[in-house]
């Protein structure tokens, strides 16, 4: 049986979506998994989808996606200090590749 072929999306986070994700951050009134630089960038491509993001893995919709090192290091700049996101910011935009984890396999 031949292996699936694996879905790989290619993500751009730009100065806009750090705008957004800078703005929620301050008004607070939504949890950071769904309002972060990286959710605002997923949410860009799924405009119409439920976006959710933690360190590894982005969940879209009822997809779950697993982050490239460089999604993760987007995440871990963002949520450093103010130096690190003001640095982040500058070096906008920033593409990296989130690919589809494999779904249970029906018989």
């Amino acid at each position: 049986m031949a292996k699936p072929k694996l879905e790989v999306v290619t993500v751009t986070a730009t100065k806009m979506h750090y705008d957004l994700a800078i703005h929620a951050a301050e008004t607070g009134n939504k949890s950071v998994l769904t309002t972060c630089l990286v959710a605002q960038a997923v949410r860009g491509l799924f405009p119409r989808k439920k976006v959710f993001v933690n360190c590894s893995t982005a969940s879209v919709g009822n997809d779950d996606y697993t982050l490239s090192k460089k999604g993760q290091s987007v995440i871990n700049r963002f949520d450093g200090s103010d130096a690190q996101r003001k640095g982040l910011r500058k070096a906008l935009p920033i593409s990296f590749r989130m690919t589809l984890q494999a779904q249970g396999v029906s018989a």
